[in-house]
């Protein structure tokens, strides 16, 4: 990789950052990698130096500010005069300064000045870049880039979304980025995000239905795990899938009425013998009607990832400094299935007419009846599935994917810890990964 900036390295001082300007100039939208940003060039060096645009906590926004001795105020009417000058370096002096811009210039961005920007070697000058509140990346680079002796950071106040994930320096694109001397810090991505809602338990049936089989529903299935993914976006979270719906009862079985039959005895020869009577049938039985399933548990959330450096399909070479990633989100539970209820229960049929029944010669006439048909209770509605817990986030101090190039030389990479995968009863959700880089 070509070497196309300079650059002395500056020891890194941790302090307080002074409160933000009031008037600060925000250029902080965050957009979809895949767009294409009509003022970044996609391959190459920055341009020839043609001018320096200056920057100072002491300066003024104006239409024509970036001189050493008319400083601009932000970084954001920086980048705009750079960008009109066609200038490719941005000097900024120590001080700190509202970050969260998105550079889709080809430049490079050097802090530690002194007030009349002759020399940048001396430590306590230190230049803070730091994002508003509202947002969950430091810096977006979309175009090439060299930045120097400057520390990156997310606000103290930002408080990560549910299930959010944050970047330190976020490269956007096919470019070519170096950080020498930077210090990037990324907190914690955000708590886990909403655990998975249960299913509700079926109704219990009632009435009668026509006739089936009286067997039970088939159980839903339980939802699938998903882990996390990394694209040109960032991060995806692993989200649980959600389970199937149980299945409802059968209707019951029934039998039908028949009729029935009596016989007449004679009580003395010559009377023996018996006369058939004919009963008439009663009701057919009534089938009860199965019992519904219960509605599917739906998936966790998964957690996000904190990360220091992300770049898909960047040249990306660190020198010195230290990037510095927090922990990753945990993921939440997915929502138990919802109980099936019981069929209702079948309904017999009503015994037939009663029919006197005369004896030949002797004895009592009786009074008797063919039966009803039989009802049998529906089946009974299966359990919903469970959701899928979500899956752990991941912190890494730098990912690079796909085509990118790593390169690093005397830079402090640190990570946090994985957050933790959630757990529906038994299942558990598919861990994050914790390392200084993935390659």
């Amino acid at each position: 990789m070509s070497r196309w900036f300079s650059g002395s390295l500056l020891t890194l001082v941790a302090c307080a950052p002074p409160a933000l300007p009031d008037d600060a100039v925000q250029d902080t939208s965050v957009r979809d990698p895949t767009q294409t940003d009509t003022q970044a060039s996609d391959t190459g060096a920055p341009s020839e130096l043609t001018s320096v645009v200056a920057v100072s906590a002491g300066g003024v926004d104006t239409v024509d500010c970036g001189e050493a001795d008319r400083p601009c105020l932000t970084l954001a009417a920086a980048l705009s005069r750079a960008a009109a000058l066609e200038s490719s370096e941005i000097r900024m002096a120590g001080g700190t300064y509202e970050g969260g811009q998105r550079i889709v210039i080809d430049v490079q961005l050097s802090g530690g000045w002194d007030p009349g920007f002759a020399s940048n070697d001396d430590p306590v000058n230190v230049t803070a870049l730091v994002a508003p509140p509202d947002q969950s990346v430091g810096l977006t680079l979309a175009a090439n880039t060299s930045l120097s002796n400057l520390q990156v950071s997310l606000s103290p106040g930002h408080l990560p979304q549910p299930g959010a994930s944050v970047y330190g320096v976020f490269v956007d694109g096919p470019h070519t980025v170096e950080l020498s001397a930077v210090a990037v810090t990324t907190p914690a991505a955000g708590p886990a995000g909403a655990a998975g809602m249960d299913g509700a338990a079926a109704a219990p049936a009632t009435g009668t239905c026509s006739p089936d089989t009286g067997a039970s529903g088939t159980a839903g299935s339980a939802g699938a795990l998903q882990a996390g993914t990394f694209g040109p976006g960032g991060f995806i979270a692993g989200d649980g899938g959600a389970g199937a719906d149980g299945g409802d009862g059968h209707d019951g079985q029934r039998t039908l009425a028949m009729p029935g039959s009596a016989m007449t005895f004679s009580c003395t020869f010559p009377c023996g013998g018996g006369i058939p009577v004919v009963l008439p049938a009663g009701g057919d039985g009534l089938a009860g009607c199965g019992g519904g399933g219960g509605t599917a548990g739906g998936g966790g959330a998964g957690g996000g990832s904190s990360i220091g450096v992300y770049g898909w399909e960047a040249d990306l070479t660190l020198q010195g400094g230290i990037i510095a990633a927090g922990n990753g989100g945990d993921g939440a539970a997915g929502g138990q299935g919802g109980e099936g209820s019981s069929g209702s229960a079948g309904v017999d049929g009503a015994p037939g007419p009663l029919v006197t029944v005369e004896p030949s010669c002797c004895g009592t006439p009786t009074s008797v009846s063919a039966p009803g048909g039989v009802g049998f209770p529906g089946g009974k509605g299966a359990e919903g599935g469970s959701g899928a817990p979500g899956a752990a986030g991941s912190s890494y101090a730098v990912y690079v994917g796909d085509s990118a190039g790593l390169a690093v030389a005397g830079t402090v990479l640190q990570h946090g810890t994985a957050g933790a995968p959630g757990q529906t009863a038994e299942v558990v959700g598919d861990a994050g990964e914790a390392a200084p880089s993935n390659r």
